[in-house]
């Protein structure tokens, strides 16, 4: 049964980041197939909009389906969330371009991009604390198949920009993955609408509170959703400048060809697939807090060495750097959901990780590659790199108790002395 949920679980995440990664991976194709009234530059910007909006609708996405999974179960936010995706992605499936319907073309994109991410906002945090509390046993373990899902996801979505980017491949080919998408996220919606609801939600029926959970968060867990805030915009921006803008700004300066850039991302996408169970394994067996410590400090040196090899077109160097840039970040997202779980009781829990991870992808992570867009037509990229580096490095110092952590060690080595 344990198996069933992760997989099912899982399988709607991947859908979902697919969805998301695909369109950012062809930003430039979509400003020109919806935004092409407009002059090159401010069509590719509009392009980035549409992927930022998707993020401020995010939030109010959390706040509706935490909502609903605190108060009506966590199976059923599960299902309403991969019914709404799967809608809208059809939606932009079949969506007639901006050739066809003029002004009302973006519109309708940017609406839709809208719906998506509104869906999004309780899919993530909701998924993994489905599964945490099915599984409380190895819940490091189990909890990363949703991290992991989610990064072979954006393998998939950008593996299928990479396929409709080569030679020969007809006009509408963009419109597959929507298709697929859309189909896939049906089926799920039929099989998590049977899933059996957790036994700590079953538990919290006996002690309802009349309380709205946000209400709640905000008066008594504000910590909390710093912390859970934090972890999502470190996150964010860290994959969405390091990874997704990164293609944009390398085949603009003519460092790597469309083909390469692609491929070293979703080389790095790969590795963040395969090293986020093995970082979770490591959680289980070790201090998986301080895993995830580990990989937000390490983040904060993969800025620097990544656009360096980059403009000095080091194709192989790259890809070395790629696999640091997986390490790091697995050993955070093979970590967090476990840790994001301990800092909230369950009857807030899907609330207060939905609502402040939404709110710090909306704010910082959607306009994330707008932001490095910008500082790059005024070439400030190394200020988009440096921009990195303080988020890594803020949620580190959110994210960790140095002080306590010193003193439980110099009360244990005093210990250890007199003994």
């Amino acid at each position: 049964m344990h198996i069933k949920n992760i997989m099912v679980c899982s399988i709607g995440t991947l859908i979902e980041w697919a969805e998301f990664t695909f369109y950012g991976y062809l930003i430039y194709q979509f400003s020109l197939l919806f935004f092409s009234i407009l002059p090159p530059e401010l069509s590719l910007l509009a392009a980035l909009g549409g992927f930022a909006i998707s993020y401020l609708a995010r939030p109010l996405g959390g706040l509706i389906f935490g909502h609903i999974g605190d108060k009506k179960g966590r199976q059923k936010a599960l299902s309403y969330s991969i019914l709404l995706m799967g809608i809208s992605t059809l939606g932009i499936g079949i969506l007639p371009t901006d050739q066809t319907l003029g002004i009302y073309a973006p519109i309708l994109l940017l609406i839709l991009r809208f719906l998506q991410g509104f869906s999004v906002g309780g899919e993530f945090t909701g998924a993994a604390v489905f599964i945490v509390e099915h599984n409380p046993e190895k819940s490091y373990l189990s909890s990363s198949w949703v991290s992991t899902s989610s990064a072979a996801g954006m393998l998939i979505g950008g593996t299928a920009a990479l396929i409709i980017s080569l030679p020969h491949m007809p006009p509408w080919a963009w419109r597959i993955p929507f298709y697929m998408g859309a189909s896939a996220c049906l089926i799920g919606f039929y099989i998590r609408n049977n899933l059996s609801e957790t036994a700590v939600y079953q538990n919290l029926l006996n002690n309802r509170s009349t309380k709205l959970p946000i209400k709640m968060v905000l008066s008594h867990y504000k910590k909390p959703l710093l912390q859970t805030a934090m972890m999502g915009i470190f996150v964010a921006v860290y994959i969405y400048i390091y990874n997704i803008w990164w293609i944009t700004h390398v085949t603009q300066q003519d460092y790597f060809s469309t083909l390469e850039a692609r491929f070293l991302a979703n080389f790095a996408q790969g590795c963040v697939v395969l090293l986020t169970p093995l970082m979770a394994i490591a959680a289980q067996k070790w201090r998986g807090k301080f895993i995830l410590q580990a990989g937000l400090f390490g983040s904060i040196f993969v800025g620097p060495s990544l656009f360096l090899a980059s403009h000095h077109h080091l194709f192989y160097g790259v890809m070395i750097i790629n696999i640091f840039y997986a390490l790091f970040l697995a050993a955070v997202t093979g970590t967090m959901f476990k840790y994001l779980s301990d800092i909230f009781p369950a009857s807030v829990r899907c609330t207060g990780q939905a609502v402040g991870w939404s709110i710090g992808v909306a704010i910082f992570g959607g306009s994330a590659p707008l932001v490095a867009q910008a500082l790059s037509f005024h070439h400030l990229t190394f200020v988009a790199v440096i921009y990195v580096m303080l988020i890594s490095i803020l949620a580190l110092i959110v994210n960790s108790d140095f002080l306590t952590d010193l003193k439980e060690t110099r009360t244990q080595k005093t210990v250890e002395f007199f003994h």
